[in-house]
């Protein structure tokens, strides 16, 4: 096989092996955009809004009120004790009562961030399987609230 060949398996996505995605059960309520506008306009002081896409990500557009909590670099977040999440994140641990909505760029790790908040006992927990995507192609980041 030549390099070339090689090139080209590699950007068909042919010479990794397959690897299986997780999936995750959604055991929260599924939030639409229109459900997300709403909540921005309210907010509910017993609901949170977690994005879990890295700090990088977050700085580029955020959905109003949103509290940045990165998956990928932090997956045990909620196990840290209120002072560490705290100072790690900058907004005060959230109690197992609330809501936590949450949404990344895609829904991916979105669903693994939900997983794990219900694993920890956050068992009102739910998602925006749209997330930022959605959200952005709807115009939500043009919306004044």
């Amino acid at each position: 096989m030549t390099f070339w060949n090689r090139v080209i398996e590699a950007w068909k996505g042919e010479s990794a092996p397959k690897k299986e995605e997780p999936h995750y059960e959604n055991h929260g309520k599924k939030y639409d955009f229109d459900d997300m506008v709403e909540l921005v306009k309210s907010k509910p002081e017993n609901t949170l809004l977690i994005d879990v896409r890295e700090p990088n990500e977050f700085s580029i557009v955020q959905i109003p009120g949103s509290f940045n909590m990165p998956y990928k670099s932090c997956p045990d977040a909620l196990s840290y004790d209120e002072e560490e999440f705290e100072s790690k994140f900058g907004f005060p641990k959230p109690g197992k009562d609330k809501e936590l909505v949450f949404f990344c760029a895609a829904g991916r790790r979105a669903e693994g961030a939900q997983a794990k908040a219900v694993s920890k006992g956050y068992t009102n927990s739910s998602i925006y399987p749209g997330s930022t995507n959605d959200w952005v192609s709807k115009h939500g980041d043009k919306i004044q609230f």
